[in-house]
């Protein structure tokens, strides 16, 4: 549990998957070398130090993965197609732009073809969470709405930075002081800059205060009210996200509205029965 944990969550702080995976074989060669030698007393040290000097050389001159392999997750998708048992390929009308592991997540940026560069999606863990062309819409709306309903707009609260489209339409309100922003992964937050000519360039702006923490705790610690607060988690299938539509949470959220506040729930239509 501890080497899992280790490995899992406080190494990926500092590397990617594809080093953490070649740490934990050297980890793998040297323990089973020092297992043999207690096995077996008449085992040559010399030989053994000359073995993993070999392998870890081997380590490091591994080939690097492939980041989109990693990406192509086939979400949503319930039918056989001809490559579906072809394993992971890489987009045919796409460029990756960003690739990064993080303890929670696995996040890509994927610039599509056409549109002069301005088709991008946020991949996280093989799952497309946003694109600036099929999604802005619905992220805009996600900012304007509540605003037009609250009474005042001068503190915004965003659940999850995303493409950071409804955190920069929220802070482009005039009467908006400040912005503040919870996000998990720290992956997501380096690829904020890939989305900024679609955001009013929302990661540089003075207004948004952006939080490396999940939605849960950051909203609960938060200093004092907010006019609007903005829900737009990935889908309530994703692992960690059912948390966010509890009761708990959205009573949470409630009690950190300010009088006249608005809150903005996203909620998908697809895929979900009439029930």
């Amino acid at each position: 549990c501890v080497a899992a944990w280790g490995g899992g969550s406080v190494l990926l702080a500092w590397v990617e998957l594809r080093e953490g995976y070649r740490c934990a074989l050297g980890a793998w060669v040297l323990s089973a070398v020092l297992s043999t030698g207690r096995t077996y007393p008449g085992f040559r040290w010399p030989s053994a130090s000359a073995v993993v000097v070999v392998l870890w050389t081997g380590l490091t001159v591994f080939p690097a993965w492939v980041p989109g392999n990693l990406m192509p997750g086939l979400v949503r998708v319930r039918t056989e197609s001809p490559t579906t048992w072809d394993g992971p390929t890489l987009p045919t009308n796409g460029t990756f732009l960003f690739y990064e592991d993080d303890p929670t997540s696995s996040v890509g940026v994927i610039q599509l073809n056409g549109d002069d560069g301005r088709h991008r999606s946020l991949v996280v863990n093989g799952k497309s969470d946003g694109s600036t062309r099929g999604d802005s819409r619905t992220m805009v709306l996600l900012g304007i709405v509540p605003s037009l309903f609250a009474e005042k707009t001068e503190r915004a609260f965003v659940i999850g930075y995303g493409l950071g489209i409804s955190v920069g339409e929220l802070a482009q309100l005039d009467q908006m002081k400040e912005v503040q922003v919870a996000e998990i992964s720290s992956a997501v937050v380096d690829a904020a800059p890939y989305f900024d000519f679609a955001n009013h360039n929302a990661s540089t702006d003075p207004k948004v205060k952006l939080i490396r923490s999940d939605a849960y705790r950051s909203l609960l610690r938060a200093e004092g009210e907010f006019d609007v607060i903005v829900s737009e988690p990935s889908n309530p299938w994703v692992t960690g996200v059912e948390m966010l539509y509890t009761r708990e949470f959205l009573e949470a959220a409630r009690d950190r509205l300010a009088p006249g506040g608005a809150y903005a729930q996203w909620y998908h239509v697809y895929d979900s029965a009439d029930e």
